[in-house]
Order: structure tokens, then C-alpha cells, then sequence
């Protein structure tokens, strides 16, 4: 699986995703995806996509998805210095495997300084922030703002 396909894949779905759920999203050559409620009082959203593809079935490879600490820290940067009220957020993108088998998580970067545990959904270290899918189940993680898992069926 190539590296531009899988992130230009999760960008739709995030974007997809969004709109499902009641934005307007715009995405720009900024690499940024920005999102505005159609519903009072929800915040405009500021996401950056994360996109990870498990390439080999054959071995365990960690359910675990990295946001680097430099992507958190511009993303809050960039955030902070739009009008409003924007929330920056990563959205994560997994595929397990196959495109056909895939997911999308938005996640407020604010929970990891309230809910990061080792070995929980959210965990932290030096080199960033992680998500991990697998412990997350089949449930919409705390906090997220929400998660899309996709799959199709090859004939």
C-alpha cells in the first residue's frame, strides 16, 4: 500500500465523516482540515490526519497509532491563533491490513492531558501522542469527538 494513497484515503473519510456528522468542512494546501458545526454550541474543529496501514498479517504489529509531539504542538499553535472558539484535534486513521478494512477517530488533543494511561486507549511518552484502536473495541472512545469504522466487500 502506498504512503499518499493511505493519507489522501483517510483525509476523505475524515472529511466524509464530518460532514455525516453535521460540518462544514474546508480543506485547504495548508494540510489542515477545518471544521464548523451546523449545530449551536459545538466548537469549530482543527484536525490533523494521522494515517497508519498494518501491512503484514502475518505478524503482531501494535494496535497503537502515533501523533508526534511536533504535529501536536503546531496543530495548537495553529489553533490558537485562528478567531473563535476552535478545538484543535488529530484524527487518526487505520487501516487493518487492507483498505477495505478501515477506521477514523477525532480526537481532542486536550485528552491526553486528562485521560492518558499506559496501556489505555490514549497514552503519551516523549515522542508524542498515541491512539490505540484495538483497546478502544467496538465503542466510541471518551471524549472523542467520533469514530467511523468502514469495510467492503471484494468480489
Amino acid at each position: 500500500m502506498k504512503k499518499k494513497i493511505t493519507i489522501d484515503l483517510f483525509r476523505a473519510l475524515v472529511i466524509a465523516a464530518l460532514e455525516e456528522k453535521g460540518y462544514d468542512v474546508i480543506s485547504d494546501d495548508t494540510g489542515y482540515i477545518h471544521a464548523c458545526p451546523e449545530e449551536e454550541g459545538k466548537p469549530e474543529l482543527l484536525l490533523a490526519v494521522i494515517s497508519r496501514c498494518l501491512s503484514n498479517g502475518e505478524r503482531r504489529e501494535s494496535p497503537q497509532v502515533l501523533a508526534s509531539r511536533t504535529l501536536v504542538e503546531k496543530l495548537k499553535t495553529k489553533a490558537d491563533s485562528m478567531a473563535g472558539d476552535v478545538m484543535p484535534c488529530v484524527a487518526f486513521g487505520v487501516a487493518r491490513y487492507s483498505y477495505f478494512d478501515c477506521e477514523v477517530c477525532v480526537v481532542p488533543v486536550m485528552v491526553w492531558d486528562e485521560l492518558a494511561e499506559t496501556g489505555g486507549v490514549y497514552s503519551k511518552t516523549a515522542a508524542g501522542v498515541f491512539y490505540n484502536y484495538q483497546a478502544a473495541g467496538e465503542l466510541l472512545p471518551q471524549d472523542a469527538v467520533l469514530r467511523v469504522s468502514w469495510g467492503a466487500k471484494e468480489y
